[in-house]
């Protein structure tokens, strides 16, 4: 039997598991909740952002054809204003006449995709001998009726302009006799209205695989000797023809405002296997059936079918609103897992911060106690030579001591300028400062020594401290108590590649300078610092008024001695 403490236990023990099972399946809960939510969302927003597209590039679209109407109303209005001039003219116009008005007409920018302009006499066959014989009175050229044909009526060309070749090659031409053209005249005629023709090939270049549409404009004044037909129905005289490159009229209308992201092919729905024009960028095929619009357009009479799809350059409309929704719901996910792994994740970086600190200080301690062996090694070694060279050239043991010490000195002052700089580099002005000062005295006047800054490392620090060292000594030896020198130095190319640093040293001496006859240890020191130990070259001249000498000293990695 169950007593009540035993079943307050047994509810608590109960609880408590309850309690575990919910917080080891609480995030698995969350996730499932979170994840089923984004889903849910993204198929949303991806069925409505692919709305946006469609609807967007219908816009497009639109626009598209919508251009390709004005650009033949455009035309079509400049073949009325033509047909308007004709009829107030009334007689014969010469062919110089209308060549000038042609020109004044501009087509390359007004008409864009324009070929010709011309006008065709409407007429029966029987009055063509009376029509040529005006024609050649007015132009003085013969009228020549071709191709031959039986019908009743003619429209012959009796001027044509074009921006490709001279007129003369349409002349004569009779447009009734082509069915194209016929089937387009009748139709003008029956509607009294503009209309075009089916895609054709140039009279005179059949089989060139370039197409054309013309326009004609029927005009119904007596021009050309033709009186008026007022009918009923009123049969027109003659028509305003004008010819156009299928290709370039329907890329001049595409290209009549801002570039638009589609790929346009346009057919005349009589002839759907001829292209009359196909522009815009490439197709994007990620844009699948969905996006291809087809619209028909009616021009002149025919109907033009246009097929947009969206090009390469085609960017919808974002759809930022409901991505948003989709973030906040995942953020959700993530601030769980963020606040669940956050204490794991800074005792880890602790951890490893801590490796690598520890790491990255063995390996420095060990690096500056490699650099101070090394240093060290150096230093002992130079001192070694410079006590050997001075006691070779010493006459006496104070004579040693001076000379010994001065240059012990002259290392030290290298020493401290690499110190000053952190053992980085040292300034080749503040190196010659120091050592000229140390032989010269504190109030030494720095204004004779001119040179851009110039970086030295240990090496050549250390070589050119002993030089300037020696130059000095030997400056103030020769000089009569009253030193008189500058010091010039400058960077200039190197033959073969690579910079050099050039440094003159230019004395005044009191008395005459005369070469040395046998070299001495401090002009042996000198060699030894700048020819072998900084692979440089050094040029003496002893001229009357005192020492020249210049230095060269090559630079490796901007860096004399490096």
């Amino acid at each position: 039997m169950i007593g009540p403490r035993d079943a307050v236990g047994t509810q608590s023990s109960s609880a408590g598991e309850r309690d575990t099972s919910m917080k080891r399946f609480l995030p698995l809960l969350a996730l499932i909740l979170i994840a089923t939510s984004g889903l849910v969302a993204a198929g949303v927003v991806l069925r409505l952002d692919q709305r946006n597209k469609e609807i967007a590039f219908a816009a497009v679209a639109e626009q598209a054809t919508t251009r390709l109407r004005e650009h033949a109303n455009r035309h079509l209005l400049l073949l009325a204003a033509t047909a308007a001039h004709f009829e107030a003219s009334s007689g014969w116009i010469a062919a110089s006449e209308f060549e000038d008005f042609f020109a004044s007409l501009d087509l390359p920018h007004r008409a864009p995709g324009s070929v010709g302009l011309g006008y065709l006499v409407f007429t029966e066959r029987e009055r063509l001998p009376i029509l040529a014989r005006a024609f050649e009175l007015t132009n003085g050229r013969p009228l020549d009726l071709w191709p031959p044909s039986g019908d009743a009526r003619v429209a012959v060309a009796v001027l044509y302009e074009t921006v490709e070749d001279n007129g003369a090659r349409a002349s004569g031409f009779d447009s009734y006799s082509d069915p194209a053209r016929r089937e387009a005249l009748d139709r003008a005629i029956a509607l009294a209205a503009p209309a075009a023709t089916a895609p054709t090939e140039p009279a005179r270049e059949p089989g060139t695989g370039l197409h054309s549409v013309l326009f004609y404009v029927p005009v119904y004044a007596s021009v050309f000797g033709i009186p008026e037909r007022p009918g009923p129905p009123p049969v027109p005289t003659g028509f305003v023809a004008a010819v156009f490159r299928t290709g370039a009229f329907v890329q001049a209308a595409f290209d009549s405002g801002a570039p638009l992201p589609a790929h346009l092919t346009v057919v005349d729905a009589g002839e759907p296997d001829t292209i009359l024009g196909e522009v815009g960028e490439a197709a994007d095929p990620r844009y699948g059936e969905p996006f291809l619009i087809r619209t028909e357009v009616e021009i002149a009479g025919r109907t033009w079918l246009v097929s947009a799809r969206p090009s390469v350059a085609f960017r919808a409309p974002s759809a930022a609103p409901f991505a948003l929704a989709l973030g906040a719901l995942s953020l959700l996910l993530a601030f769980a897992v963020a606040a669940t792994l956050r204490e794991q994740a800074r005792a880890q970086d602790a951890t490893e911060a801590l490796a690598a600190t520890t790491q990255r200080n063995l390996a420095e301690k060990d690096l500056m106690l490699q650099e101070m062996k090394h240093r060290i090694k150096n230093a002992i070694g130079r001192v070694l030579a410079i006590a050997r060279q001075t006691a070779n050239g010493a006459e006496d043991q104070e004579s040693f001591l001076r000379s010994f010490t001065q240059r012990l000195q002259a290392m030290s002052n290298a020493q401290d300028v690499l110190t000053r700089s952190q053992w980085q580099r040292a300034d080749l002005g503040d190196l010659l400062r120091q050592e000229l000062a140390q032989v010269f005295g504190a109030d030494f006047d720095d204004g004779r020594l001119k040179g851009p800054p110039v970086e030295l490392d240990e090496r050549g620090a250390q070589a050119l401290g002993l030089t300037f060292h020696e130059l000095a000594t030997n400056t103030l030896k020769y000089s009569g108590g009253d030193p008189d020198f500058e010091v010039a130095w400058h960077i200039a190319p190197r033959p073969g590649g690579g910079e050099e640093l050039v440094l003159r040293w230019q004395e005044k001496a009191a008395t005459p300078v005369e070469p040395p006859t046998r070299p001495g240890f401090g002009t042996r020191l000198i060699d030894a610092n700048v020819r072998h130990e900084l692979n440089g070259d050094i040029e003496r001249d002893y001229a009357p008024g005192g020492l020249r000498l210049t230095l060269t000293i090559p630079i490796q990695a901007g860096v004399v001695g490096g």
